[in-house]
């Protein structure tokens, strides 16, 4: 029986992962370790499990942070995904934009600012294109360690 809740996953994979998401991020390394297993356990070992904890109470604060987008904002986010739209109405979906307003409030949170600003928006949509743009070399790619992508 389904019923609504609120838990945060993070799945990482190889391929694709037999369990349901919302987004796929692709990760490209900036550098490639000759013994990768050894690297990880490396780094690992360097972050304490109190570093991590703290990375995880700073996430969960910054998800709870009093938040507001401006009239202005809302405006031309408004604008934006009506220009978005215009060439391929398919391209970019409701749900593509919920994204990117997530991203961009805790885009802002992250740099202590209560409000969305014009830069943070922006920044947010590059980053959706940068994913999109990943996920989409990606899937050109047949396989992936013998996974489908």
């Amino acid at each position: 029986m389904e019923f609504p809740c609120n838990i945060n996953v993070l799945i990482m994979s190889e391929g694709r992962s037999l369990l349901p998401c919302d987004c796929q991020v692709h990760l490209h390394p900036a550098m490639n370790p000759p013994n990768l297993e050894e690297y990880l356990k490396t780094l690992q070992h360097s972050q304490l499990s109190s570093q991590l904890n703290k990375y995880r109470v700073y996430l969960t604060v910054a998800r709870s942070l009093d938040y507001s987008i401006s009239d202005q904002i809302t405006k031309a986010v408004e604008e934006d995904f009506v220009e978005m739209r215009k060439d391929d109405p398919q391209s970019i979906s409701a749900e593509d934009l919920h994204r990117m307003l997530v991203v961009a409030r805790l885009l802002s949170l992250s740099y202590g600012q209560s409000t969305l600003s014009r830069e943070n928006w922006m920044k947010a949509k590059q980053l959706e294109i940068l994913r999109t743009s990943r996920t989409q070399q990606t899937q050109q790619h047949k396989c992936v360690n013998g996974n489908e992508p």
